[in-house]
């Protein structure tokens, strides 16, 4: 009986993650054309009064978007996604990720110091790992000073660290930031699911996310530092 009731709810939680990424993925398309097709609009209207009511749709439909593939992510993690028996040599996928968020994001705002270790290998997935990372530096870009870069680096002990500057998050608001649908005191643009998403995927594979703020060494900013076995 036992038996039987666990299989059943693995089912159950099965068919809901299973839910949760089809309608993620279903939704992206129809969201991704309207987006397209508000854009053309707007470039046909040109200096039209009606052009901050397309702007106001745009944004929301963006936000909806970001939203739908955070969706996605959390059923990926949610289905074990990170756990792997192989050992992988990450710092080639580290710089290919780095490289592909400063062409969306600007070269500018994203400082990587160059490892000095020739190889950097972990057991974790490399798609997972990158949905971990992507999600660190998306937090960083939104909530991070706009003035300063957002730095990555790998420390002598090989935990890789985000860090960005800006203003201190408490003490008992950085303790529940990993929770789902979380936000800290802001105004900026989230979906409040970044951190908890990467702190599932590395709990999976038996890794840790630590965040600290301020940064350590600066007296504000804050640091998201990850632990892989």
């Amino acid at each position: 009986d036992v038996n039987r009731l666990l299989e059943r709810l693995d089912l159950a939680l099965a068919a809901e993650r299973s839910f949760a990424a089809n309608s993620a993925h279903e939704l992206c398309t129809p969201i991704a054309a309207a987006m397209a097709q508000l854009q053309r609009l707007a470039a046909d209207l040109g200096a039209s009064p009606q052009r901050p009511r397309i702007d106001l749709i745009l944004g929301s439909l963006r936000r909806l978007a970001n939203m739908v593939e955070k969706m996605l992510q959390l059923a990926r993690a949610d289905s074990g996604i990170a756990i792997t028996g192989e050992s992988t040599d990450l710092l080639p996928v580290l710089t290919l990720l780095v490289d592909e968020l400063r062409r969306s994001s600007g070269a500018a705002r994203i400082a990587l110091t160059e490892p000095d270790v020739p190889h950097w290998h972990r057991h974790i997935d490399i798609d997972a790992f990158g949905i971990v990372l992507r999600n660190l530096v998306d937090n960083a870009l939104n909530h991070g000073d706009r003035n300063h870069p957002v730095c990555i680096f790998l420390d002598a002990a090989g935990d890789l660290h985000v860090v960005n500057r800006g203003e201190i998050v408490p003490a008992a608001m950085l303790r529940q930031l990993t929770e789902r649908f979380r936000r800290g005191a802001t105004e900026a643009a989230g979906s409040g699911l970044g951190l908890a998403i990467a702190e599932t995927i590395l709990r999976q594979v038996g890794g840790t996310l630590a965040l600290h703020s301020p940064a350590k060494g600066t007296t504000d900013g804050f640091e998201a530092v990850i632990s892989l076995p």
